[in-house]
């Protein structure tokens, strides 16, 4: 079962579950709902005993979270305290998805290293705090790729957009992190379900690269022209929230509980730019 199946995430997460053979339930909310209906949720896992739950659920809109933090407490924490109610009486694994944003400072950020610096992120933090109550791998990431939603563009999205569109963009060339390619991601939480592996894990690149290089090593790869990009630091343009500039996070707790090597970060633009290429 995924949670928060109608975003970015949600949507491929579907589709690669599906191809890779699983029956996957996606049980979305009415218009005139804050929540899920958790009764309906549990009745559901009860009656087609479904062994895991994906939570996607959150407002991952950093400066929506820092103008509105009682909705941001709501959407990202109290949906899940709710979702887990139900938990006593069905035994389930939680795959919950967190993120990147919840260090700060120099990396790169072992699991042990948390300090988020924004409502965004301490909100996050407090769902991983729920979601440890219960069986559950508990997975910090970030991701690029591409959106099959037209309303939700990724990073990658919005820059060959952009690109092809003549419009021009600034890229920070003093903001790191280490992310996977979306479809890397799904192919990870697929090993994630089939492991008895519980607890909190980074998963990402082996590497990291500033999000200017990320968008000028993209564009290249892609043989576009970067005349519309101007690279600069974050601090030229003001935000309602702060963020962290390094959110490079080391993965060797994940390789070494899974047996495997993550990609580099190399290794995760080719991988864009064959997924782009189709």
């Amino acid at each position: 079962m995924i949670l928060g199946s109608s975003g970015l995430l949600g949507n491929v997460l579907s589709m690669e579950l599906n191809s890779y053979g699983y029956k996957v339930f996606k049980p979305l909310r009415k218009n005139n709902e804050k929540f899920l209906d958790f009764n309906k949720i549990n009745n559901l896992i009860i009656s087609e005993k479904i062994p895991t739950v994906i939570n996607l659920m959150a407002n991952t809109n950093v400066d929506y979270c820092e103008e509105y933090p009682e909705f941001a407490y709501l959407s990202n924490v109290k949906s899940l305290e709710n979702l887990i109610e139900i938990f006593d009486e069905t035994r389930i694994h939680l795959i919950h998805i967190s993120t990147d944003q919840i260090y700060y400072g120099e990396g790169p950020h072992s699991e042990e290293n948390i300090y988020p610096c924004n409502v965004y992120g301490i909100t996050k933090y407090l769902s991983e705090v729920i979601a440890d109550k219960v069986d559950s791998t508990i997975l910090r990431t970030n991701f690029v790729g591409k959106s099959f939603l037209s309303k939700r563009p990724s990073f990658s999205d919005w820059i060959l957009n952009s690109i092809k569109n003549e419009k021009p963009i600034s890229l920070f060339n003093d903001i790191y992190f280490s992310p996977l390619s979306i479809i890397d991601l799904c192919r990870y939480i697929d090993i994630v379900i089939k492991s008895s592996n519980r607890g909190i894990f980074n998963l990402g690149s082996r590497n990291s690269i500033s999000k200017a290089n990320f968008g000028i090593e993209l564009i290249k790869n892609l043989n576009l022209d970067n005349k519309m990009i101007s690279i600069c630091p974050s601090r030229k343009f003001e935000r309602k929230a702060k963020r962290p500039n390094d959110m490079t996070m080391s993965v060797t707790k994940f390789e070494q509980a899974f047996d495997l090597i993550l990609p580099t970060i190399e290794e995760t633009n080719k991988a864009l730019y064959r997924e782009y290429k189709k």
